[in-house]
């Protein structure tokens, strides 16, 4: 009787966005791909930007080549599998040859463990065609796919870098254009998703984020290093999400039956994702002070703070909602949206914060802060409230001036 051959099982580390520029970043990269040799890989994918700005030497690509073979020297085993992303691709022909000792192709078709790989080696480049043949075939470039790509088969597991998304935003591994796609996230220069008041947009000038009063959170990022272990076989693909500088994972597996089924159960997921309360008994307050704004202004604050709601799931960020009462009315004054420190290494950050300045408030009326714990998937948990007051200048002179009279009196009757 033939026995019955092995089913093709397969691990494969993943990174992207490596943007090496400081002297420091070829050591992080080879410590983390030795945290990827640890867990077994039989191939790394490495999804483009691999040099920072500016880089066009045909000599870019040798520190990262460096880092590799001293994980991975010739003759482990261990496939490499890299593509470019738009910082990477000046001239990209002799850099590749200097680093790699190969010729380069903007497309190639790679076999692992009975997996195949596309690389589309250009950020945008064309897929071409995709030979998945019942079991996940990966397709591999720098810019997320668009409508203008084309259809893949269901069968097609995406892998793109260029966002640099945190993985503990659970919307890095979404359907996306009738497949699944997985961000590779950045391996050394992660970025807050924008839109909150402590993520600031890239590229804007100075003077724009005098009105923003908190620290951009990505400053915590700086020694983050995330990346995935995926581990597939026939019936899907499970995906790990890791910091690999301290091995701890950023949020739970995420398995991916094949075909369309994949793409349902990550709707399915998006559409269940349970709503983050805040724990028993837990109390909002606000703190009067002096501080300053990004620009280096100094101003009066109301500063709210609040524990952070982490069951049955994380908090991904929160919305502070001031409203005030005028006449018969409640009225709206300002909304913020705010990340809670460990958005790029998750600790158990007991509070978190969401400054304002006097001039967003108005004076004189009781405050109502409300505060929402959300998911990344726009699921909201139940509030928490939180009050506060400010004085104009004008009422504040006009009381502290009574209370100097009262005080005065009080010695002449004594």
């Amino acid at each position: 009787m033939r026995s019955k051959a092995p089913e093709p099982i397969l691990t494969l580390g993943i990174i992207g966005d490596l943007h090496m520029e400081d002297p420091g970043d070829e050591a992080a990269v080879r410590q983390s791909l030795a945290a990827l040799r640890e867990h077994g890989v039989a191939a790394v994918v490495v999804c483009g930007d691999i040099v920072g700005d500016g880089a066009t030497g045909t000599d870019r690509f040798l520190p990262f080549a460096r880092a590799w073979n001293a994980v991975f020297p010739a003759g482990c085993g261990v496939e490499r599998l890299v593509v470019l992303g738009e910082r990477d691709v000046v001239g990209e022909g002799e850099a590749w040859r200097t680093a790699f000792g190969e010729e380069y192709a903007s497309r190639e078709v790679k076999e692992v463990d009975g997996f195949r790989f596309v690389l589309c080696r250009e950020p945008d480049g064309a897929t071409g065609d995709v030979p998945c043949d019942g079991r996940p075939c990966f397709v591999v470039r720098h810019f997320p796919m668009t409508e203008a790509d084309g259809k893949l088969p269901q069968d097609a597991i995406v892998i793109t870098g260029h966002t640099r998304a945190p993985l503990t935003d659970p919307r890095t591994i979404r359907p996306s254009f009738g497949c699944v796609t997985v961000d590779a996230s950045s391996l050394l220069r992660l970025r807050a998703p924008g839109g909150r008041e402590n993520a600031l947009a890239e590229g804007l000038p100075a003077e724009a984020a005098e009105w923003r009063h908190m620290p951009d959170i990505s400053r915590e990022a700086e020694n983050a290093r995330h990346g995935l272990i995926a581990r597939a076989n026939s019936h899907g693909v499970t995906f790990r999400r890791l910091d690999l500088a301290t091995g701890r994972a950023l949020g739970e597996d995420v398995f991916v039956p094949p075909g369309a089924e994949g793409v349902a159960a990550l709707e399915r997921r998006a559409a269940t994702c349970p709503a983050p309360a805040f724990p028993e008994e837990a109390e909002a307050f606000v703190e009067e002070g002096t501080g300053k704004t990004m620009a280096g202004k100094a101003e009066r604050q109301l500063t709210v703070r609040f524990p952070t709601a982490r069951a049955p799931s994380r908090a991904f960020d929160y919305s502070v909602v001031v409203r005030y009462a005028e006449a018969d009315l409640v009225k709206t004054a300002v909304e913020k949206r705010v990340y809670a420190c460990g958005l790029f290494c998750p600790e158990d950050e007991a509070m978190a914060s969401c400054v304002f300045g006097f001039d967003e408030l108005p004076w004189n009326v009781e405050l109502d802060f409300e505060i929402v714990p959300r998911t990344a998937f726009g699921g909201k948990g139940k509030a928490l409230h939180a009050h506060g007051y400010i004085e104009s200048p004008e009422a504040r002179a006009k009381r502290l001036k009574k209370e100097r009279k009262a005080a005065a009196e009080k010695v002449v009757r004594t």
